[in-house]
């Protein structure tokens, strides 16, 4: 009865303490999984050496465990897997983030939230599933923590070459993953080629591509799911039997592209060229049951493309809706095709579905029936552009090639696009205030600004339907040598011409997506040429440039190749000899990042004065964090008795981590500097660190402390 009555008033402690920090129970449910995934002599091993049970040895882990405070874990080039002397590596650093705890040396302790840096441009390649032993089915530990992944470019892929099957990412349900400008690419499994979703993910202007299941070839959803300037193109939903935890949600194919179960919303993003051997070539959505009854099954688009997604055998080529709700808001679902209902197929009246919001649905190639099932219809602000309309939406037959560009390519920014070709129906479709509003926040998929008159015809409604807004890029076909020829507010210089006979601009207005603070310059070119061989210089334009501003080039997602000098309004680079997305760099931090930053004098809570440096940014896309420099006489040993320190001194013992990574919005900050000494003046000066390593810097500020 003793015994019992300890027993049980441990346990009655241990849920206090899970109660409390629920960052124990997760460290407690992370130690399980990986003691309960060794071979068996090991785990027997462990318990004699440990004399106690593997569930009371994770507990004991889980509980004794302090977290430590880590700045950003940065993954090392080339390395991989659960190895050492090869540096950090992201199934180690995702490891370290679950459990708070430096568990591999390589990879600093996580703390909370934390953000994983990948190499800029790198390609990640896994050849087996993250613990064989275990069967998980994944390359990478589960995220079960908040968990950013600063992608800057980089491929996350199963090698060609790997025997096994394995999805490359999952998401348990009490995980939450942001990932930032990547690519998730080859992955083989029965449910989520490439990613399995069950708890919280967004996926931020990254590509799903490639991949392959039964479930959801590309992404399965059971939790949450957002998409940000994203693309899911080129997946395959197809039966297949792998075994082992890879098991099947369905017994046939179902999304090609995505299985959504769970809450699915797309902003500004496509999901093209998705194929299945069931049904939905691009999206299945469908509720689940469970011990409370259907749950799951919410799908949301908003100005987002669906084309050329394809059944062989099934029903809906673009979606096919069986249960939960749909809401359909400023989108293009057109050029979808599969033996029944190509774009759009509903079962039985099932569910509930919103349209009338400014859509466009099929094209003249189709006829009603063939396009959607009779359970569904286009609503009267929705463009129906098959052959024989429907007499309730606005019907204008429109083949697919006057629509868009059936042909997914590089338009600019960080993911391909499918264009839209000129006088198409989706122009200027909806009200300005819809699309300048959040979630879309005035720009495209590419990162260029909304609401472009696009037909000429000046409105409230100038929004495009769709992932893409047309800005009108204009081509000159008249090159020449030893001239300045200026387009959409780029001038050209060519030197030599080569096999190039004719060059499109197209301005975009805004800042670039995977801009960095020095380079939004609230506008960016996306330059494309018919041939090679040429030499020119670009002048950009450029408020009261100096011979410090540069013009840059995107050379692959947050990778900028910048060169040139300015004068007056304008920057020049010479030697110029490719193109892709352009914009001048200003070399002091713009106000699109950082908006204020000062420093002033306070009275701390023991009545001695402090300095408190504040400072705010406007958007943190490509920022992972901060640290405050200080120059001056401080009462610290380090500082040698409070002689002058030579030169800067970093005040902020960690990095500060940016509240909003990888996002246009920003936040506001403060650091209280409590060693200040009266009498004496001090500088700072904040650095701001960029997702691709670099740092920008803030003016310097100055206060005196009084006597």
């Amino acid at each position: 009865m003793k015994n019992r009555q300890s027993f049980s008033q441990l346990t009655l402690w241990t849920r206090a303490q899970f109660a409390r920090d629920a960052h124990k129970l997760k460290r407690f449910g992370i130690w399980f999984e990986y003691l309960a995934s060794l071979p068996r002599a090991t785990r027997r091993w462990l318990g004699r050496k440990w004399a106690m049970p593997l569930t009371a040895a994770a507990l004991l882990l889980a509980l004794t465990s302090a977290p430590l405070h880590a700045a950003n874990l940065t993954v090392a080039a080339g390395a991989a897997g659960i190895n050492s002397g090869d540096g950090c590596s992201l199934v180690e650093a995702i490891f370290n983030s679950n459990n708070d705890m430096p568990t591999y040396a390589e990879c600093l302790a996580g703390n909370g939230a934390d953000t994983i840096i990948l190499p800029a441009n790198a390609t990640l390649n896994y050849s087996a599933e993250y613990l064989p032993t275990s069967s998980v089915c994944t390359a990478l530990p589960a995220i079960a923590s908040p968990i950013t992944i600063q992608g800057n470019g980089a491929t996350i892929q199963r090698a060609s070459g790997a025997s096994v099957p394995f999805r490359l990412v999952g998401v348990a349900s009490f995980g939450n993953l942001t990932l930032n400008n990547a690519t998730l690419a080859n992955g083989l499994s029965v449910v989520g080629g490439a990613l399995f979703n069950n708890g919280t993910t967004t996926l931020n202007h990254s590509t799903v591509s490639g991949n392959t299941a039964t479930n959801g070839g590309g992404i399965a959803n059971l939790g949450t799911l957002t998409l940000n300037h994203s693309v899911v193109n080129g997946n395959t939903g197809q039966e297949m039997s792998l075994g082992g935890s890879c098991g099947s949600l369905f017994a046939f194919p179902s999304g090609g592209g995505i299985l959504n179960l769970g809450t699915l919303v797309l902003n500004n993003s496509t999901v093209s060229g998705n194929t299945n051997t069931g049904s939905g070539g691009g999206i299945l959505n469908a509720q689940y049951y469970s011990y409370y009854g259907p749950i799951g099954g919410l799908l949301t688009l908003n100005n987002s493309t669906l084309t050329g997604n394809s059944t062989s055998v099934g029903v809906g080529g673009g979606i096919a809706f069986y249960s939960g709700t749909m809401d359909l808001n400023k989108s293009i679902i057109s050029g979808n095709s599969a033996p029944s209902q190509g774009e759009i197929f509903r079962y039985a009246n099932e569910g509930t579905i919103y349209v009338n919001n400014h859509n466009v649905f099929g094209h003249s190639g189709e006829t009603n029936g063939d396009a959607f099932s009779g359970f569904f219809m286009p609503g009267a602000t929705d463009i129906n552009a098959t052959s024989d309309g429907n007499g309730s939406s606005i019907d204008i037959p429109t083949a697919l090639a006057n629509i868009l560009n059936p042909i997914l390519a590089n338009n600019g920014g960080p993911t391909k696009t499918h264009a839209l070709v000129a006088d198409s129906p989706a122009f200027d479709r909806a009200p300005n205030a819809d699309c300048a509003a959040s979630p879309i926040n005035g720009i495209d998929q590419r990162g260029a600004a909304r609401n472009f008159d696009g037909n000429g015809s000046a409105s409230a409604n100038e929004c495009d339907s769709g992932a893409v807004e047309f800005r009108n890029p204009t081509t000159n076909c008249a090159l020449a040598t030893a001239a300045d020829i200026a387009i959409e507010n780029v001038t050209f210089n060519f030197s030599a011409l080569g096999a190039l006979s004719c060059l499109t601009v197209d301005e975009m207005g805004t800042n670039h997506l995977l801009a960095p603070s020095s380079i939004q310059t609230a506008n960016w070119w996306f330059i494309t040429g018919n041939g090679s061989g040429f030499t020119t210089s670009i002048k950009l334009p450029l408020t009261s440039a100096d011979a410090s501003d540069k013009v840059c080039r995107n050379t692959g997602a947050s990778s900028w190749d910048c060169a040139g000098a300015g004068a007056a309004n304008f920057v020049t680079r010479t030697g110029v000899t490719a193109f892709s997305d352009w914009a001048a760099q200003n070399n002091a931090p713009t106000a699109a990042t950082l908006t204020k930053f000062g420093a002033k004098v306070k009275t701390g809570k023991t009545g001695k004065q402090v300095v408190r440096v504040k400072w705010e940014t406007g958007s943190e896309v490509d920022v992972v964090g901060f640290r405050v420099w200080g120059k001056g006489v401080w009462n610290t040993k380090a500082a040698k008795d409070a002689k002058p320190a030579k030169g800067w001194v970093q005040l902020s013992a960690e990095l500060i981590a940016a509240e909003h990574a990888g996002e246009i919005i920003g936040d506001a900050y403060k650091f209280t500097d409590k060693k200040v000494k009266a009498g004496k003046t001090y500088s700072y000066k904040l650095e701001i660190v960029m997702a691709d390593g670099t740092s920008d810097w803030s003016e310097i500020v100055k206060v005196k402390v009084q006597e």
